[in-house]
């Protein structure tokens, strides 16, 4: 495999003396521990709880302890119990539904903020809970419904006979940061340990890695900050769990390659040379390599001048057309629009987060194809968005949190992700594809999802989004062609 770097025509419009890193504070779903911890000082049965001695584990007390070690199961178990002596303990309502909230089981956690709502209607942050938890159930009560009338499967209908490539591809990924604190999985272990036998088997695996490979490096993107800052820094030997796991292509394109400044960027490229995984992500960075005699490029965009941008469409159509002109197949990858379960639609229009511009992602893909990409995976969004084939080319406008490791919000729908396999011929047409749909549990674990969250919500959104253009997904997740095209 060989990569090469080279600057494509008009690098110099993106050049400046004083290039700014765009940085954004991540706003998470207000977490049952610290939604807790602020309502405790209001609440008698609470303060009571707290003031027991240590030795004193209460349902509650140890509930507390196992939904702080993200182990849903054995919260429910706990404040099941408190519940069944002590029914009317507000409390272990509240955090009941957290718990219920973490094992996906929606409607579950709505039953219990219900009853906190009536034995407490003036809780505060009980409103905002309960928005979130009906915007969850709305969006998946369509999304099962639509599943009930699709076909079971479609893989009778996917035979080639030509010459075919295998990607798969995941959406954002952080194996764990030891800043600001120690968010490092124990004793080295990889957070991908139960899930890489689904990575690996393709021809090409793609990841986006959210963060830097880096020892060492000074923050300034936190500098002076009170809180709410989210600087990402994995030791350098974490590349080799992402080679051990399978991948081989890994976009660096995104809004936290700078948060320890051009020192850890530069380790975190020569940490993924040095074993050899292909990388994207600086301005005016291509990687060519070859499968089974196909020449490929690899290109990665984010929505900032530090990187290739998708904020200039003329540009990237030049690097694309300038790599597919060599005769190559062109993987294009993207980290941008808004973020959160209310950025689960693929909008017509430039996106803003936090004030940041992130682009208008879906003119931005469409326009990748048209210079001729014939793979384009989108990332930034931290939930799944919708699919289209565009000219017999498949666009995932968002592949959602695939690993993400302690510092990220994996609560409802922002822990769902999934395993793309797509398969192209040698002109690049899409020929064939599924979805695994994976989800986060404890910290920050994929493993693979049995209610197939993501492969409905997937279907949902295409169907909505892309009227004319939207995957197919069946059941079992094989994607197809929709009924009509549009070119």
């Amino acid at each position: 495999m060989v990569r090469t770097h080279r600057k494509p025509i008009k690098l110099s419009s993106y050049l400046s003396d004083n290039l700014t890193m765009r940085t954004h504070t991540r706003i998470p779903l207000l977490p049952a521990i610290a939604l807790s911890l602020m309502l405790l000082a209001s609440s008698p049965t609470a303060t009571a709880q707290m003031a027991a001695p240590p030795e004193e584990e209460t349902p509650y007390v140890l509930g507390k302890k196992a939904l702080k070690d993200k182990n849903g199961e054995t919260a429910i178990a706990e404040f099941s119990k408190c519940l069944s002596t002590q029914p009317d303990d507000i409390e272990c309502h509240w955090e009941l539904g957290w718990s219920f909230f973490l094992e996906h089981e929606f409607e579950k956690a709505r039953l219990e903020w219900l009853t906190v709502k009536r034995l407490a209607p003036q809780r505060t942050g009980l409103d905002k809970v309960l928005k979130t938890i009906n915007k969850h159930l709305d969006i998946l009560t369509k999304a099962q419904a639509l599943r009930s009338t699709s076909p079971a499967s479609l893989a009778s209908n996917q035979r080639h006979a030509g010459h075919t490539v295998t990607i798969r591809a995941v959406g954002d990924t952080m194996l764990g940061t030891n800043f600001p604190d120690d968010m490092l999985p124990r004793n080295g272990a990889s957070p991908l340990m139960q899930i890489k036998s689904l990575i690996k088997g393709a021809d090409i695996t793609f990841a986006n890695y959210e963060g830097t490979l880096c020892d060492g490096g000074h923050s300034q993107k936190c500098a002076g900050a009170t809180g709410g800052c989210y600087a990402f820094r994995s030791p350098r030997k974490f590349a080799g769990l992402m080679k051990e796991a399978g991948f081989d292509l890994i976009s660096l394109a995104n809004n936290h390659i700078l948060d320890f400044g051009e020192t850890c960027r530069d380790q975190t490229e020569k940490s993924l040379d040095e074993i050899g995984l292909l990388w994207s992500g600086r301005l005016g960075t291509v990687a060519q390599f070859e499968r089974d005699a196909i020449k490929f490029s690899f290109i990665a965009f984010h929505s900032a001048q530090h990187t290739n941008s998708t904020l200039d469409i003329d540009l990237a159509s030049q690097m694309i057309k300038s790599e597919k002109s060599q005769g190559r197949l062109v993987i294009v990858s993207f980290h941008g629009g808004a973020e959160g379960v209310d950025a689960l639609h693929t909008p017509k229009t430039t996106q803003y987060f936090m004030g940041e511009n992130r682009g208008d992602v879906r003119r931005f893909a469409r326009a990748s194809v048209d210079a001729g990409a014939d793979l384009v995976l989108g990332s930034g969004p931290h939930v799944v968005r919708g699919m289209e084939l565009y000219k017999g080319r498949l666009i995932a406008y968002s592949l959602g949190n695939f690993t993400t490791y302690k510092a990220f919000n994996i609560w409802g729908l922002n822990g769902v992700g999934l395993i793309l396999e797509a398969e192209i011929d040698d002109t690049g047409q899409f020929v064939a594809g599924k979805i695994i749909p994976t989800r986060q549990v404890e910290f920050g674990v994929s493993v693979l999802d049995k209610r197939m969250t993501a492969a409905d919500v997937i279907r949902l959104l295409s169907k909505e989004d892309f009227p004319e253009t939207g995957v197919v997904v069946a059941q079992d997740g094989a994607l197809g062609n929709p009924e009509k095209s549009h070119h």
